[in-house]
């Protein structure tokens, strides 16, 4: 809420990124991206965490 009541650009990825998170589990699909945002905008992950994370990732192939 925060976010979206400071931004005066759009921010339609805020309210939607629970609703993809929720998408993918629901079908098995692995979303690292998404479901580390809506960590750090939901469950209160620390950004700089967030993305440490998501670089110390092992390099694969895209499916």
């Amino acid at each position: 809420n925060d976010i979206l009541a400071s931004s005066r650009s759009v921010s339609e990825g805020v309210p939607t990124t629970q609703a993809v998170c929720l998408l993918a589990a629901q079908n098995n699909i692995e979303m690292p991206i998404c479901e580390t945002i809506n960590a750090v905008l939901y469950k209160g992950m620390d950004p700089r965490e967030a993305v440490r994370g998501l670089m110390s990732r092992r390099l694969k192939d895209e499916d």
